[in-house]
């Protein structure tokens, strides 16, 4: 959202933040610690996804889970500019500059814009294959509207601030950066557009994507038929494959329905002008509801990914268990070439020691 709350201006140019509730330094360092998990769990969890899903067959669904762990992968690392924000009592710390904050929103603006269009993709998709199964789905033209679709946002937010119609800014209300217009009629027009923009990419996206999700589900529980042999394995398969992406798209559902709202409630609020009334005016609501919405939720959301995976594919689960083995074996190895350092060193210090002793006792006899 370009159009971010910011404290209201009185006309002597001084600001009513003392009228606001302030943050709670024991809710920020438990935020804090969530993007660390973010960090720690969400970034290996995601590689071991994009390795595993990279060693098998390329279809739709292989594709659009590689993309969403290399996408799942950036969000969770680049939340580690939220970490010295959160145990720092919402310092600027690393947005000090302006450029860095232009930087990290203009990125961090895509990878979940792109996280939610790969979502919905995942999930209509899945739901076209069961309502029409003998439809082939073309993965070309689907690429080329990904890729077509992550240019615009880019540039949606990279013109603007190269032409100085935005700048970046850093909100210790919300604890985070965002692109705000410049006084001017130009910047006022681009910010219109740029929070229709917004609300399209994501607050709408999550409509399409519960129907979709019902109607799998749907389609799912009332699926008769039941066939037999290799038919029935591989009928067997692509339901585990669908149930998985259903739950995939309600876990999607469970972290943004709360964006979705809070979308409504700051259209409301802007349009009334009223900021931070009638909504807004809370402590949570005005010191965690942006922060949690448009970074936190996204985050704890790419980390649940890599674990549902783990749950309900049983190859990825014993890929994973390989991997921890072959890590357990490395470290062994390596602690046995130290002790076994360890013990020639002390052994050498002893030799030197014996015969500097013999050394100092020759000119005594």
């Amino acid at each position: 959202m370009a159009n971010t709350p910011m404290l209201p201006v009185l006309q002597d140019g001084s600001t009513t933040a003392a009228s606001y509730p302030s943050h709670s330094t024991e809710a920020d360092f438990v935020f804090g610690c969530l993007y660390l998990v973010c960090i720690l769990f969400g970034v290996p969890g995601n590689i071991l996804a994009l390795r595993y899903f990279s060693s098998k067959r390329k279809d739709l669904a292989t594709y659009l889970y590689m993309l969403i762990s290399t996408n799942d992968i950036l969000i969770c690392a680049f939340v580690v500019m939220q970490v010295p924000v959160m145990f720092n009592d919402r310092s600027s710390s690393l947005y000090s500059g302006t450029y860095a904050c232009v930087i990290w929103m203009n990125l961090y603006q895509l990878f979940t814009r792109m996280s939610i269009a790969l979502t919905a993709t995942l999930s209509v998709s899945r739901t076209r294959c069961l309502i029409w199964p003998l439809k082939t789905v073309h993965k070309k033209p689907i690429f080329i509207g990904l890729g077509c679709y992550a240019a615009f946002i880019l540039l949606m937010t990279v013109i603007p601030c190269s032409l100085g119609v935005q700048y970046g800014t850093y909100d210790s209300s919300g604890a985070m950066c965002w692109l705000l217009p410049t006084d001017s009629d130009i910047g006022d027009i681009w910010d219109y557009v740029d929070n229709i923009v917004d609300c399209c990419a994501l607050a709408v996206p999550i409509i399409p994507i519960t129907i979709s999700c019902l109607i799998s589900s749907y389609k799912m529980s009332f699926d008769s038929g039941e066939p037999v042999g290799d038919q029935g394995r591989g009928a067997d398969i692509k339901r585990r494959a669908t149930v998985t992406i259903i739950i995939f798209t309600a876990v999607y559902v469970f972290f943004n329905l709360p964006l979705f709202i809070y979308y409504i409630f700051w259209f409301i609020t802007d349009v009334k002008n009223s900021y931070p009334e009638p909504y807004f005016s809370s402590a949570v609501m005005y010191n965690y509801a942006s922060n949690y919405n448009e970074v936190l939720a996204v985050c704890l959301n790419s980390v649940c990914n890599p674990i549902i995976f783990f749950i309900r594919i049983k190859k990825f689960r014993d890929f994973v268990l390989k991997k921890q083995e072959e890590l357990s074996s490395r470290v062994s190895v390596i602690s046995s070439r130290v002790s076994v350092i360890s013990v020639h060193a002390r052994s050498l210090l002893k030799k030197e020691k014996s015969t500097d002793c013999d050394s100092a006792l020759i000119p005594l006899l």
